[in-house]
C-alpha cells in the first residue's frame, strides 16, 4: 500500500552562497524561485509516487525525488505542454530508479533483505503497487514459487502508474524518442494515440487501473535449491579408514630392537 508521505527536500535549493553544510545550487537552477516552487509542487508526489513503487523505502524515494527535482530544475529545456513536462519527468524518474536500482549498496541490501522477507511472508498484491498491477494483467503470478521469487524479479517489470491509456503512453514515447523540442504549433498537430499504440505493441505492454505494466526483457531468476549433503558410500569410508592409519603409521616413530645382553 502506498505511503502518503510528503516529499520534503534535504535542503533548500536556494541555499544562500556559504549558509550551512550544503553545496550552493543557485546559479545552477535555471528557473525563478516562485517558478522553481511551483514545478516542486507539481511534480514531487508523482516522483515520489514511482520512486516508492521501485525502492519500497520512503527514505529511498525521497532521495530519488530530490534527485529527479533538482534535475529539472537544472535543466534548460523548457516544455510548451504539461504533458510533455510530464513524460520528460517521468522519464527521468525511471532512470534514476534504475540506476538506484543498478548501485552496487543496493545490489548488498536487497537481497538480504528480500531473503529475511521471503521466509516469513509472501507478498500480497495490496502491499505492492508494482505487484498489483502485474496480478491485473496477462503477466498475473499464479505459483507460490512466482510470489517468493518475486521481490528478486522486480526487474522483470517495468511499471508506469502515470500512464494510464494510449495517448498517455503515446506522449511518453515521443519525449523519449525525441531530442529536439518542437514549437507548440506542430506539437498540436501530433496525435499521439498511434505512438501509444506502436509503443503497447512493441514493448508488449498492458494497461491496468494500477498503470501501464510492460516486460524489461531481464530473465527471470529462479531460486536454485539447496543440494542434499552427499554422504560417503561404505567402498569411500574404508578407503578413507585405510589413508588415516597409513597416515598414523608414518607419523609414529620407528624404535629399533634392543641388542639381549650376554
Amino acid at each position: 500500500m502506498y505511503v502518503p508521505v510528503r516529499w520534503q527536500p534535504h535542503h533548500s535549493f536556494y541555499q544562500q552562497n556559504g549558509a550551512g553544510k550544503g553545496v550552493d545550487r543557485t546559479e545552477q537552477i535555471t528557473y525563478t524561485r516562485p517558478e522553481a516552487e511551483e514545478l516542486v509542487e507539481r511534480w514531487s508526489d508523482t516522483v515520489l509516487r514511482i520512486a516508492w513503487t521501485w525502492t519500497g523505502s520512503v527514505h529511498d524515494a525521497q532521495d530519488i525525488c530530490q534527485t529527479v527535482l533538482l534535475k529539472l530544475l537544472t535543466s534548460p529545456r523548457r516544455f510548451d505542454e504539461e504533458r510533455l513536462e510530464r513524460a520528460w519527468v517521468v522519464r527521468v524518474a525511471v532512470n534514476c530508479c534504475k540506476d538506484w536500482k543498478k548501485s552496487a549498496w543496493v545490489r548488498r541490501r536487497l537481497p538480504l533483505e528480500a531473503a529475511a522477507h521471503a521466509a516469513v511472508h509472501l507478498p500480497e498484491p495490496g502491499e505492492s503497487p508494482v505487484l498489483a498491477a502485474v496480478q491485473a494483467s496477462p503477466f498475473k503470478l499464479i505459483t507460490p514459487e512466482q510470489f517468493k521469487e518475486f521481490a528478486d524479479n522486480i526487474d522483470y517489470f517495468v511499471f508506469e502508474p502515470n500512464i494510464h491509456d494510449l495517448n498517455d503512453l503515446g506522449w511518453r514515447y515521443l519525449a523519449q524518442h525525441m531530442d529536439t523540442p518542437l514549437p507548440p504549433e506542430l506539437l498540436k498537430a501530433i496525435d499521439p494515440v498511434p505512438f501509444g499504440k506502436y509503443a503497447m505493441q512493441e514493448e508488449q505492454g498492458h494497461f491496468t487501473e494500477h498503470g501501464y505494466i510492460s516486460l524489461s526483457g531481464d530473465e527471470w531468476v529462479h531460486e536454485r535449491p539447496a543440494e542434499p549433503e552427499k554422504k560417503p558410500s561404505i567402498r569411500e569410508r574404508l578407503e578413507q579408514g585405510k589413508k588415516e592409519c597409513a597416515e598414523k603409521n608414518k607419523a609414529q616413530p620407528h624404535k629399533e630392537k634392543s641388542v639381549p645382553e650376554l
